[in-house]
């Protein structure tokens, strides 16, 4: 039985926010929201 885990392949969705216009986000909270869309090998 094939299970998802038994290839090794690499898949990378695409990050996307939308975050509505009407809500005003701290510099904090910005970035929180942009440390997702960041590459993962620099925390590696």
């Amino acid at each position: 039985m094939c299970q998802q885990r038994d290839t090794r392949r690499k898949v990378r969705k695409a990050v996307t926010v939308h975050i509505p216009a009407s809500w005003t986000l701290s510099p904090q909270q910005q970035a929180f929201i942009d440390s997702f869309a960041e590459d993962d090998t620099k925390k590696q």
